[in-house]
């Protein structure tokens, strides 16, 4: 699931869409995904190649920065 108004969406992500390489490193689980990503500073471009319609792309997306959470 893409978020409406996330970097995710903002970088051509779709609903649906599986990453399966980030930079060439194939992804083998969400924790790896999630390290991937954490290394990669926002503002940094990144090839990510995701599975969509039943064909792979290659997407270049740009990192943006997780937004802080609000406290009430």
């Amino acid at each position: 699931k893409v978020i409406e108004g996330s970097p995710a969406q903002s970088a051509g992500l779709q609903d649906g869409d599986v990453i399966v390489k980030i930079n060439g490193d194939e992804i083998s689980s969400g924790r790896k995904l999630t390290r991937l990503i954490s290394e990669i500073s926002p503002d940094h471009t990144a090839k990510v190649t995701v599975l969509r319609s039943g064909s792979e792309r290659e997407i270049s997306v740009t990192l943006g920065k997780r937004p802080m959470p609000k406290f009430e």
